[in-house]
Formats: structure tokens, sequence, C-alpha cells
């Protein structure tokens, strides 16, 4: 669902944007990109849970779920989920780091 919604606001910003010369079309999409991050959540208790960490990548959001999950033993599963929140960590070395604004 995440992934259509994203989809969307990228079409509606192109056909938007159709006036512009290419230049000014593609900085304008890249804008509308750079606002999509990925999410850590995991499954606890049937229920699917978060926190604020936001990564650029579904594949550190993916990689610090897995490390949560080797710590915690509670989670029966764990995915990344696509979000329009700014990125503020990125995963590297095992571990969540802080991007500092």
């Amino acid at each position: 669902m995440a992934s259509q919604d994203f989809k969307e606001k990228v079409r509606k910003s192109a056909k938007s944007e159709v006036g512009l010369d290419f230049g000014a079309r593609w900085c304008r999409l890249l804008s509308v990109m750079k606002t999509k991050s990925w999410k850590p959540e995991v499954l606890v208790d049937g229920k699917w849970a978060g926190n604020a960490l936001r990564f650029a990548t579904q594949e550190e959001a993916f990689g610090s779920v897995m490390a949560l999950r080797m710590r915690w033993w509670v989670p029966e599963d764990g995915r990344a989920v696509e979000s329009e929140d700014p990125v503020n960590y990125r995963f590297v070395d095992g571990r969540d780091v802080r991007i500092e604004a």
C-alpha cells in the first residue's frame, strides 16, 4: 500500500510539472523521492510495532531489524516498511547510527 501511495505521489508530481524543461522536472522528481525512507518493524504478540528510526534503504532497515532480533528474543518476525518520514539513521557495521542534522 505505501509503495502505491509513493508511486502515485511521484506520478502526480511529474504530471504537474509538464510545462517545465527536463532538468527542472528531474530536480522536482528527486525532491519528491528524497522524502522516502524505510522503517524497521517487529511482530510482537501478533501486532506490528515500530520506532522512530528511519533509514535510506530497505536493506539498512531490515539489517536494523535483524540486529534487534539478535538482542531481543520476543519478536516473532521483522520487516522493513516504506515511510515518508525523513531519514534519521544509518545502519553501519551492524549498528544503528544517528544522522546529525
